[in-house]
């Protein structure tokens, strides 16, 4: 349960900054009631992507048995270890840079598609965090009850969103 509570803790966090960065700069291109819309539907459609490959995963974990469950579980752990050393790497190189890069992403969807690209570049955060957490809980679920492991899941999302509105609030100071 605290590993699967840390882990939706981590990647929601990072979500909500990254929805955080999307509305600042949308406030401050003058895009107001519209572009807000257009980032929910963005930030929306994400979740119900992470969602159907979560669906997906445990889908397929729970018709499998013996050394293929195995294997998958492995494969699932295997994969979330290179998705955290990739993110890591990542972030080495360019954490400074990130906030630049996704509202220079964002200005040059907007320039293309209209709010229809805010809605998209959102989405595709959204569901890119969304998937690393559904690679980790699949991986964390060989072990655990999953009662427990949606139940920790719950908190983490409750304690990312209060660590996101707290942030919010005292930056706002």
């Amino acid at each position: 349960m605290t590993n699967a509570l840390l882990v939706v803790w981590r990647e929601s966090l990072e979500a909500w900054l990254i929805v955080a960065m999307l509305a600042t700069w949308l406030t401050a291109n003058g895009e107001g009631r519209r572009g807000r819309i257009a980032l929910a539907a963005g930030v929306c459609a994400g979740i119900v992507l992470a969602a159907a490959l979560g669906w997906a995963l445990f889908d397929i974990r729970d018709d499998l048995t013996g050394d293929t469950l195995e294997a998958f579980q492995i494969a699932a752990l295997i994969a979330a270890a290179g998705m955290i050393t990739q993110m890591v790497l990542w972030m080495r190189r360019h954490a400074r840079e990130m906030k630049h890069r996704l509202q220079s992403g964002l200005a040059e969807a907007r320039r293309r598609n209209g709010l229809l690209g805010v809605a998209l570049v959102a989405a595709l955060a959204v569901a890119r965090e969304g998937a690393e957490t559904v690679v980790f809980l699949c991986g964390l679920a060989q072990g655990i009850d999953l009662a427990s492991m949606a139940f920790g899941a719950g908190a983490g999302f409750v304690a990312a969103t209060a660590t996101a509105w707290l942030a919010n609030r005292s930056l706002a100071r």
